[in-house]
């Protein structure tokens, strides 16, 4: 069974990176994205990425 027991759902455009409106295929991470990301499994809260 997965130690997990917390979950946040992240927007993936918008939030993390991009503009929120643009193509996904020109899609580049905000610089502090991926070390939050870490940041909360690190502190055992599941990251979940949703997009439209």
């Amino acid at each position: 069974m997965n130690d997990l027991s917390k979950a946040v759902f992240l927007d993936l455009q918008g939030t993390l990176g991009g503009d929120g409106v643009g193509d996904i295929m020109d899609f580049q991470f905000f610089p502090y994205s991926i070390e939050a990301i870490r940041l909360l499994n690190r502190h055992k809260i599941l990251a979940i990425v949703v997009t439209n």
